[in-house]
């Protein structure tokens, strides 16, 4: 394959994810719109940009593979855990690979879990559902961003009817299964974009 066909596939990968990731704000916002009209909940311009640019995504990422790889389920949900532990548990080992994470060592100490939390977590599963507490989730999502913005970015997919947020004393998120077919939608097209022949993007220099 020549240069300019890697640069085309290149170029078709780009905008394969835009596209995709287009589709998948416009799904999340277009829901969001809809909900807020039948709850009469108040979404602001500070919460469409979250939704837009936050960390929505990544929330969306993380109850994709919740469900892609069955962490609805006690036996997958405690091995995960156990999992995250043991990463982190490497990363305060070795200076060389926590430096390139860029996390402080308190913020990963902050992020393991006791076996105390592994078993609530794990008794907590029922009905194929996952309810993480709020705090619970930002710390899974430790080496992407940082527990405030996961807070707010739930706030915000349960404002949106994306996710349910439950207080009990603590509050406990589950998702309702939405937020995971969007961006399931979102991953598809960006495989059919990528399957799907397309003309070339640049032909210069065809003819040599």
């Amino acid at each position: 394959m020549n240069a300019t066909g890697r640069d085309d596939l290149d170029l078709q990968c780009l905008i394969a994810l835009r596209d995709a990731r287009s589709q998948l704000i416009d799904d999340l916002v277009t829901h969001a719109h809809r909900h807020v009209a039948e709850t009469k909940v108040e979404l602001t311009s500070e919460d469409l940009d979250i939704l837009c640019t936050g960390g929505a995504f990544d929330v969306a990422d993380f109850y994709y593979l919740v469900d892609r790889y069955g962490l609805n389920e006690k036996r997958n949900i405690r091995a995960f855990l156990l999992r995250h532990n043991a990463d982190i548990d490497e990363y305060l080992s070795n200076k060389e690979k926590r430096t390139r994470l860029g996390i402080s060592q308190q913020r990963l100490k902050e992020s393991i879990f006791s076996e105390t939390q592994i078993e609530r977590i794990v008794q907590s599963v029922a009905d194929g559902k996952l309810r993480l507490a709020q705090a619970d989730l930002g710390c899974l999502l430790y080496s992407i961003m940082s527990a405030e913005k996961t807070r707010r970015a739930v706030v915000v997919l349960a404002k949106a009817g994306l996710l349910t947020r439950i207080n009990i004393g603590m509050v406990l998120v589950v998702s309702n299964g939405t937020l995971e077919q969007y961006y399931e939608r979102h991953l598809r097209s960006i495989v059919s974009h990528l399957r799907t022949p397309s003309a070339p993007l640049c032909t210069s220099g065809d003819s040599a």
